[in-house]
C-alpha cells in the first residue's frame, strides 16, 4: 500500500495524473450523466420530428442514439418501439416497450401499447398479463377508468380468470358502482 504522507511531490503528481487519466478512460456515470441526458433529449426530439414527417429510418437512428446515451430514458424507448412496430419489427418493438416500462413502471401508455402488441402477435397469455398489469398500475395511480379498461380487456381474453373478476369487482365497489 502506498503511504501518501511519504511520497515525493513528483510521485504525488504522477499519482494524480494517473488517477485523472483513469477518469478520462473510465468515466463514472454520475459525473457525466447530465450532459448525456441533455444530448439524449436532443436526439429524442429529432426522432420525434423524423417520425412526424414519416421518415422512419431517420427516426429509428435518432431514437437509437437517444437510448444509447441514456438507457433509462423511457419516452425514447417507447417511441423507438413505435418505430419498430411501424416497420413490422415486432420483437424489437416488444423489447423497447418493455425497456420503457422497466425505466418507468408507471408508464401507462407503454403498458397499453405492449398489451396490444402482444395481442397482435398472438401472444395471448402475455397480452392477458399485460392487461392485468395495466389494471394494477392504473388503479394504484388512481386512474380508475384505465384500470377498468385493463381488467375488462384481460377478461375478454380469459373470461374465467377469477383473480381478474375479483380485482374488477373490488374496483367497482371502491368506485361505488
Amino acid at each position: 500500500m502506498v503511504e501518501l504522507e511519504h511520497m515525493t511531490t513528483t510521485a504525488h503528481r504522477r499519482l494524480l495524473a494517473l488517477l485523472g487519466a483513469c477518469l478520462v478512460f473510465f468515466p463514472q456515470p454520475h459525473v457525466f450523466s447530465a450532459g448525456l441526458r441533455d444530448e439524449a433529449l436532443v436526439y429524442r426530439e429529432e426522432g420525434a420530428r423524423w417520425l412526424e414527417s414519416g421518415k422512419l429510418d431517420e427516426a429509428l437512428m435518432a431514437y437509437q442514439k437517444a437510448v444509447a446515451l441514456d438507457p433509462s430514458y423511457a419516452l425514447a424507448h417507447f417511441e423507438l418501439g413505435t418505430v419498430y412496430e411501424q416497420r413490422g419489427r415486432f420483437e424489437e418493438a416488444k423489447r423497447a416497450y418493455q425497456q420503457a416500462m422497466a425505466s418507468n413502471p408507471d408508464y401507462v401508455e407503454a403498458h397499453i401499447t405492449l398489451a396490444r402488441l402482444y395481442g397482435r402477435m398472438g401472444e395471448v397469455s402475455n397480452a392477458l398479463g399485460q392487461w392485468i398489469s395495466l389494471g394494477i398500475v392504473t388503479e394504484r395511480l388512481g386512474r380508475f377508468d384505465e384500470a377498468v379498461q385493463g381488467y375488462e380487456e384481460a377478461l375478454a381474453l380469459d373470461p374465467a380468470d377469477v383473480q381478474t373478476h375479483t380485482s374488477l369487482a373490488s374496483l367497482y365497489e371502491r368506485l361505488g358502482q
